[in-house]
């Protein structure tokens, strides 16, 4: 067996695809995936399943989650051992988060070939990409007003033309531990 984390894309946002995280672990283990945890209200599991490759399980997940929730949820699927040599590499090193900065990374749901232009997204989303490969984007996000920061992650679907899902760089770190 080996161990994977699903981030789900949008749910408990805005009040929209609500499910407590109790629920949503009780669903993954009728899945039958073992040592299942959730981190934060924004749908992260850390489980352990039988190694198969993430496009796969992505789609059985997606699948049953649909069957138990009656709604679309997509899902993107990591090893933890990925997650962890990220967070090892740490593209942010050197930047401290504080009130004039935020640490993010977009976990894309395929990976993407498209020609986009990475500046173009940071300045319209009110942020700046430090790295990106096919499959992540790691931004900095600044105050846009109203106690608020650039959030990326819509620009980033619709210029990269694939689903993706945005998680504070602090909770990526609580994962891989």
């Amino acid at each position: 067996m080996s161990n994977y984390v699903a981030f789900l894309r949008g749910i408990n946002v805005s009040s929209q695809k609500l499910i407590k995280m109790a629920d949503l672990s009780a669903i993954f283990m009728t899945m039958g995936f073992k040592n299942v945890k959730t981190y934060i209200q924004s749908g992260n599991v850390v489980f352990k399943a039988h190694k198969v490759s993430s496009p796969v399980l992505k789609k059985k997940l997606e699948k049953g989650l649909q069957a138990s929730l009656g709604y679309e949820v997509l899902v993107a699927v990591r090893t933890l051992e990925e997650i962890r040599i990220m967070v090892q590499r740490d593209p942010f090193v050197g930047v401290k988060e504080g009130t004039d900065v935020k640490k993010y990374v977009t976990f894309l749901l395929e990976p993407t070939t498209a020609s986009w232009s990475p500046a173009e997204c940071a300045v319209k989303s009110g942020s700046d990409i430090l790295y990106h490969d096919p499959f992540h984007i790691f931004w900095l996000s600044f105050p846009v007003g109203n106690g608020r920061y650039g959030f990326p992650n819509q620009i980033a679907e619709k210029a990269l033309h694939v689903p993706a899902t945005t998680r504070n760089w602090s909770t990526v770190l609580k994962i891989a531990t």
